[in-house]
């Protein structure tokens, strides 16, 4: 009896006339209100990612993104005045502006926008790199690269046991308050909200 209702209802779709007008796809939402997202915003979001996880981990760079985009919301409802570019600079610790210097972070600070010209020693390598993470992070800022935590992810750090960021993961999930999430291939330990 079975086989003869899956037989009706394949006869049934197959009956249907063959759509041949395009589907409109789901609108771009962009991840930040258009006043948050500007040239500086863009600018230290694509340091970021380099500063965490290097030119090249994609996945990594949109999770960072996507980390620091909830912070600010999480944020903002307490502090209505709060820029996103001042949770970017904040959260990431090489670029804060207090705390250990190196120079790499300086490094990292320097990287220029888009239009400005880099030094005649850089590396072409550096520079297509540098210029890929940042058309990366423009296609996060118009919401065309999907968050692949859908929505739990808030802090991230190294998985390295020798840094502090483990440590401080570590005694957030023993207190039941962060929980790792499992997101696949990325540099950095990435971590969610408990439940």
């Amino acid at each position: 009896m079975r086989g003869f209702y899956l037989c009706v209802l394949l006869l049934l779709f197959l009956a249907q006339p063959f759509q041949t007008t395009a589907v409109a796809s789901a609108p771009l939402v962009p991840p930040l209100p258009p006043e948050q997202w500007d040239r500086e915003a863009h600018l230290w979001l694509s340091r970021a990612a380099v500063a965490e996880a290097s030119w090249v981990a994609e996945r990594d760079h949109a999770l960072i993104a996507w980390t620091l985009a909830y912070r600010w919301r999480d944020a903002v409802k307490r502090l209505p005045n709060l820029r996103f570019v001042n949770v970017v600079r904040s959260y990431c610790s090489a670029l804060k502006v207090y705390g250990i210097r190196t120079p790499r972070h300086d490094w990292v600070r320097s990287l220029p926008s888009v239009d400005e010209a880099w030094p005649e020693s850089v590396p072409e390598s550096y520079i297509r790199h540098w210029h890929t993470v940042q058309a990366r992070m423009l296609k996060w800022g118009a919401g065309e690269i999907e968050d692949p935590s859908h929505g739990r992810v808030r802090h991230w750090g190294s998985p390295s046991a020798a840094l502090p960021d483990r440590a401080r993961a570590q005694r957030a999930i023993d207190e039941g308050l962060w929980v790792l999430l499992d997101l696949g291939d990325t540099k950095n330990d990435f971590y969610g909200y408990a439940q």
